[in-house]
């Protein structure tokens, strides 16, 4: 498990799943039920906290994302970004240097595509 890439967002911080889902799919879907609308995504309420029924709840994917713990950009940056990108200020790489996200980042952000939920 540790060889994983994402290990030290997770386990490596401590983050489990409870024994209860771990163990039995059927007790996950007992505690969340369905998906309630197409394409929702898990989320735990508390980053730091374990995947159990009292600290999951279903939310969208920009729910998702808005509760990271390795978000750096807020909504207000991201409206900064496409503004300066509208403006001819810089290029994708420029942007993402000043803001020390990847250039993809950037255009996600100036594309709209943060997330395709649709």
């Amino acid at each position: 498990m540790r060889n994983i890439k994402e290990y030290y967002r997770y386990g490596g911080r401590g983050i489990t799943v409870c024994d209860r889902w771990k163990n039995s799919f059927v007790n996950f879907y007992k505690d969340m039920g369905d998906r309630p609308f197409p394409k929702a995504q898990l989320d735990r309420i508390d980053n730091n906290g374990n995947y159990d029924f009292q600290n999951c709840r279903w939310t969208t994917c920009v729910g998702n994302i808005r509760n990271s713990s390795v978000v750096k950009l807020t909504m207000d940056k991201a409206s900064e970004i496409r503004k300066m990108y509208a403006e001819g200020f810089s290029s994708y790489p420029q942007i993402a240097k000043i803001y020390n996200v990847h250039s993809t980042t950037i255009g996600y952000i100036v594309r709209n595509e943060i997330c395709k939920e649709i």
